[in-house]
């Protein structure tokens, strides 16, 4: 099993960020800069978020490595420069450690999902769970990935 102390200090940093990536582009998927989102939408969104990055259960060293990591990186870039860095990642895991490679694909993937599902697409968190751009954007996170 591959651990991040197999990876340079730059790829260890870039692994350590990918949930963060995953986060930026969720926050873009209605097209909205995040800002422009609802406080409640971005609360609840914000804390499942931190959940999943805190307390997520794995059997991957990879992936324990990444979620018992403290940082908080900022990362604020437009929707297409983030699945750049998803694809990026995904290349970086399936070459360094391909044993990792599916378990850490889905954690990211699991995250987008949580996102997603935290907020209705209406007023206080009504209608839908997850709406139609978060469903192309899901999507789009799953090609970045090579899922």
């Amino acid at each position: 099993m591959a651990t991040l102390a197999e990876f340079s200090a730059e790829e260890q940093q870039l692994l350590k960020e990918s949930p963060y990536w995953v986060y930026n582009v969720m926050k873009r998927a209605d097209g909205a800069h995040p800002l422009d989102r609802g406080t409640v939408e971005m609360f609840r969104e914000s804390r499942v978020f931190k959940k999943m990055t805190s307390q997520y259960n794995t059997d991957s060293a990879l992936v324990k490595g990444i979620v018992a990591d403290d940082g908080k990186p900022k990362i604020d870039a437009d929707m297409h420069a983030s699945l750049a860095k998803l694809t990026d990642i995904a290349n970086l895991v399936d070459s360094k450690a391909a044993d990792e490679s599916a378990a850490l694909k889905s954690y990211l993937y699991r995250v987008a999902e949580a996102v997603a599902e935290a907020s209705g697409d209406k007023l206080f968190g009504m209608g839908e769970k997850i709406s139609e751009a978060e469903i192309k954007t899901l999507n789009d996170i799953k090609a970045a990935l090579r899922m």
